[in-house]
């Protein structure tokens, strides 16, 4: 493909998988030879300092002022011809809507991209939204890209247009010089790990109460938590496992910027949530060759239990008792489920590696510009 121009929109950067999934993307992209703006709504975050730091894209931030502030629209709309921009990929709402309509203003070529599977929009700003993406997307978009084969199904289910919905699965960078041991290999207790934003979406009180179970059952285990949230929300979540009685046993570390560096030390990495697309957590436990016991949310049953074989256990969401047996069940028998971790991390290098997730972005992107598609099929993994 000639040098092109390719231009990124998102709310902001602050610390997220979709986030992160995006700096990956545009950091193979940049490989590539594909010239990369990436534009925020808010300056600022992790990421944000990640990819300034970097250097090797354009960074901007339209500095908006307030959920109100729709100037930002034309304020796109310039850069984007100043700068000669040949595709506007949109990341998430909003973003999706102004990149959309200023789409439709600059006669560019537009890439929505959608992460969900199954959250529940509190109101009614972010409900209009969803909708509005759903009918830009439908007279807009060349393409709107899911991470999870959920997502598709879901955001399908609510009205947005089959012949452009595709899954590009999420890709994580696998290190080679990380050394990770096998788990349940040492004495008690236990470790497990979560690596989840303390939002209620992750259900961290299903955790703790599966953690009350084992406790009661005479289990020895640590409970690690790797995240970051609202202040009024962790203290909410502290008062609860202080209430069950599973305080000492609870670990808060925060966020943490070296994500390997943690799971080296975790025997079980748990996810208890109810609202998924693609986990990057759950991808990043499986490349390190962790036991993955996780909810039946998004694609963790593809990932799982899919077509590659078990690479994992699998539960219900918002059900600590099978939760809690599950994980017994991998310490009952750590044979089996060191097998099923060894298996997990074969799996991504295989069909979830960073290099594999770039490369269908960029085929995406060079079948748009070079018109060869209008609507893009649904693509099977």
């Amino acid at each position: 493909m000639v040098r092109k121009r390719i231009l990124f929109h998102i709310h902001a950067l602050g610390t997220g998988g979709a986030e992160r999934q995006l700096v990956l993307l545009v950091k193979g992209l940049v490989a590539r030879d594909v010239e990369s703006h990436v534009v925020t709504l808010y300056p600022g975050g992790s990421f944000w300092e990640k990819l300034r730091t970097w250097g090797g894209c354009h960074l901007i931030s339209l500095n908006r002022k307030s959920k109100w502030d729709f100037s930002v629209i034309p304020r796109l709309a310039r850069y984007i011809k100043t700068n000669n921009i040949d595709l506007i990929q949109g990341w998430m709402p909003p973003a999706n809507t102004f990149a959309a309509i200023v789409g439709l203003l600059t006669r560019r070529p537009v890439v929505m991209g959608v992460r969900a599977s199954n959250l529940i929009y509190p109101t009614l700003r972010s409900k209009l939204y969803l909708h509005t993406d759903g009918l830009l997307g439908r007279w807009v978009a060349r393409a709107i890209v899911c991470n999870s084969e959920r997502g598709r199904l879901y955001h399908l289910g609510i009205g947005y247009p089959k012949n452009k919905l595709l899954v590009i699965p999420n890709g994580i960078d696998i290190p080679e010089d990380y050394k990770f041991p096998p788990p349940l290999a040492h004495e008690p207790p236990w470790h497990i790990g979560m690596l989840a934003r303390f939002d209620p979406m992750k259900d961290h009180p299903t955790m703790f109460q599966a953690l009350r179970i084992l406790l009661d059952h005479g289990e020895k285990a640590m409970l690690h938590l790797y995240g970051d949230g609202p202040v009024d929300y962790r203290t909410e979540l502290m008062i609860l496992a202080k209430t069950l009685g599973i305080s000492e046993c609870v670990k808060w570390y925060g966020p943490v910027e070296d994500i390997w560096s943690v799971l080296v030390d975790m025997d079980i990495l748990a996810s208890s949530s109810y609202g998924e697309g693609m986990s990057n957590a759950l991808l990043e436990g499986m490349a390190a060759g962790r036991i993955i016991v996780a909810t039946d949310i998004g694609d963790a049953k593809i990932l799982l239990q899919g077509p590659h074989g078990i690479c994992g256990y699998l539960v219900p969401a918002k059900d600590p008792r099978t939760l809690a047996s599950a994980i017994m069940e991998a310490l009952k028998k750590p044979e089996i489920a060191r097998q099923y971790a060894l298996h997990a991390q074969e799996v991504v290098r295989n069909y979830y590696s960073t290099v594999i997730m770039v490369e269908h972005y960029y085929r995406l992107y060079h079948d748009i510009l070079l018109s060869k598609i209008e609507t893009i099929p649904h693509v099977s993994r």
